[in-house]
Parts: structure tokens; sequence; C-alpha cells
């Protein structure tokens, strides 16, 4: 047993550096290597300078969006049972109030503060392992339905009492124009790939505020479905991959 503060020696990992059959995989491998001087060069040369910008006009406002996300543990007791947060800021910024800050020898830091005043922020919460929300039955299922209930829900909307403006309206606005077969050219129906409980498809839904089922096996389907999220849902693991990609 280590004693309070002690690090891990690690002389036994020469073994490792030093095992035959390492070397052997590595040489059978094909990995990421840092370019060469000769593939830098002429990577480099492809790029260009951009245009000089003449009699050009510059948009009057900047819009700028950034999100991060993290999972929790419910209890230190249980580190398997985690909860996931997802913070996404939109900062609106006037071109011409931002240039004034440079205006004299010192910035004003109240400007710079009521620059920063002109945002919003949205966060979703996402159940992961071990946890099971209004007795879905499992993550995977309870996953599914929070989130489609968020992407619904008055926070999302640019009018609170008019649903056609959620961001669950957006994704069939962007479903509709899917290639492949899987687009439906009108924004109040989208096509799901396949069931998430019986594996059958494709399964069109449309953007109503009720409940809607898989015609195979009668179990709930939701629009966000369609993102494929769901399907790497783990129940009891980490599912941090998942809540990065939403």
């Amino acid at each position: 047993m280590p004693y309070q503060g002690e690090f891990a020696n690690k002389a036994s990992h020469v073994d490792f550096l030093n095992n035959p059959d390492i070397k052997r995989m590595l040489e059978e491998c094909t990995y990421l290597k840092p370019p060469t001087d000769e593939e830098a060069q002429n990577l480099a040369s492809q790029f260009i300078d951009p245009p000089a910008l003449v009699d050009q006009q510059l948009p009057e406002f900047i819009i700028a969006i950034d999100g991060s996300n993290y999972e929790v543990n419910i209890d230190d007791k249980l580190p398997s049972t985690k909860f996931g947060f997802i913070k996404v800021g939109v900062v609106l910024i006037k071109l011409t109030e931002f240039g004034d800050l440079k205006v004299g020898k010192f910035v004003d830091p109240f400007r710079v503060a009521a620059l920063k005043d002109k945002n919003t922020s949205l966060t979703f919460f996402i159940p992961s392992a071990n946890i099971n929300w209004k007795d879905q039955g499992n993550v995977r299922d309870s996953f599914r339905a929070l989130f489609d209930q968020q992407l619904y829900d008055e926070r999302t909307r640019f009018i609170p009492n008019d649903p056609s403006t959620s961001l669950r309206s957006t994704l069939f606005t962007l479903a509709s124009l899917r290639p492949r077969g899987m687009g439906t050219e009108t924004s109040d129906k989208l096509k799901i790939h396949k069931c998430p409980s019986c594996d059958q498809g494709p399964i069109t839904v449309e953007d109503v505020p009720t409940q809607q089922y898989c015609p195979h096996c009668n179990k709930e389907v939701y629009p966000g479905d369609c993102l494929r999220l769901w399907e790497e849902v783990n129940d009891f693991q980490s599912n941090q991959v998942v809540i990065s990609r939403m």
C-alpha cells in the first residue's frame, strides 16, 4: 500500500518499452507522425494571402457562440452515477462599439463590461450513467425523452409562446434538406433512420407537441432521435462522448 503523497514508480514501464512484441506491433501499425520539413513546406505553400478589402462594407453586428459541457457524479460515494450539463452562450457585438474601445490610450473596463452584458445562455441537463428519468426504464430512453423535451422547451424559442420558433422546429427545417432519401422537403416532417426500440425504419414524425409512436412496435419515438445520439448512450459508463457531440 502506498503511503500518503507517494507517487508511482515508473521504472517498471521500461519493460514495456523493451518488449519485443510491442516493438514489432508498432512496426506493423500506421499512425500519425510529425511531418517532415518538406511536407510542412508543401502544406504551407498551398496557403495564399487573403484578398484586400476594397469598398467592402463590414457587418454591423457579429454574433459569437461558444459552448462547453461537463459530466459530474451525483454522489462522490457512487462515482458510476453521473449527470451531464451543456451550456451554450451567445454574445451580440456591435462593431462600432467594439471599435470605439481602442480610442484613447487605455481601454475603459466599464465599456468592456457593457459589451459582455449583451449575452444570453442556454443550459441543457442530460441523464448519464445509471440515471433513470421519469421511469423511462434505462439511461438511453431517459436521454432521448429529456433531450427532445428540452429541444421543444420555451427556453429554446425565439418567441416563448410560439413552438415553431423552438430548436426542435429548427431541427425539422434542417432535416428536411438531408440528401439520399432522408430529406422530406417540408419543414413539418422529418425521418428517423430507425426506431431505437425495434430497429425498423425509416420512420416519419411530425412537428407536433403530442407524443408520437413507432408504427411497427408502438414504442415512443422523438424527433431528436434523428440525430442518432442515442446509439452511443451507455447505461453504466460515462457518456462524455455523447454529451460532447450534443
